[in-house]
């Protein structure tokens, strides 16, 4: 799971250039790391899983496409249906 850096945009806008990039960098190097201990953490739990007797059922690469091929159409809906839909969908699919 991420988690984002929020920072308001006049703030960051006002501190001189080389803090900004040190801002950046320290964001990408966290995000980098923070995404390292997920994966680690979700390579833990599935052990667990395994190990407790659930059956776990990993979706083939056509189960995968059908999957989201059922789900795109929620798209459309939402292309119409909130503020701002057009943008948040082509952020989505790109």
């Amino acid at each position: 799971m991420g988690y984002p850096l929020l920072i308001s945009e006049t703030f960051f806008q006002e501190l001189p250039t080389d803090l900004q990039e040190i801002v950046v960098s320290v964001a990408d190097e966290t995000s980098e790391w923070q995404w390292d201990i997920s994966e680690e953490s979700e390579q833990e739990y599935m052990q667990t899983l395994e190990e407790s007797s659930i059956e776990i059922h990993t979706l083939s690469d056509e189960e995968r496409e059908a999957f989201r091929d059922a789900g795109l159409s929620i798209y459309d809906q939402y292309r119409d249906s909130i503020e701002g839909g057009d943008e948040i969908i082509d952020l989505i699919e790109n």
